[in-house]
């Protein structure tokens, strides 16, 4: 996980620079593919770390917030100046800040007790 928030940190760093579209596209593509190693890693991560009688309901809650929080940045989008590289430098921060998060992660979930 901290590899993907540090690649799309990188990428949405890298995303301020851009002047031309096809620029644009590429570096938009690049997100996209890093932002989903990330969700893909944290959805397996989380099942798995996870005690099983509220695992279920807990990353039923992770993806519901996600979803939610999709929502408000469509809406942070919306309202701000799209002539300022102000909320992809704020993404990219919240995005090293959750990789050094999940470095704090335990790395392995064998020999805990799930049940």
């Amino acid at each position: 996980m901290a590899i993907g928030a540090f690649t799309n940190m990188a990428f949405f760093f890298g995303d301020a620079a851009v002047k031309t579209g096809s620029q644009i596209l590429g570096s938009s593509c690049a997100i996209s593919v890093s932002i989903n190693m990330y969700y893909a890693t944290l959805y397996a991560y989380t099942i798995e770390i996870l005690p099983s009688a509220h695992r279920d309901t807990k990353n039923g809650i992770a993806v519901a917030l996600n979803r939610l929080m999709g929502m408000v940045s469509a809406l942070i989008g919306a309202f701000t100046l799209t002539s300022t590289t102000v909320p992809i430098y704020v993404c990219g921060d919240l995005l090293r800040m959750c990789g050094f998060l999940t470095i704090l992660f335990p790395l392995e979930s064998r020999g805990r007790q799930s049940i």
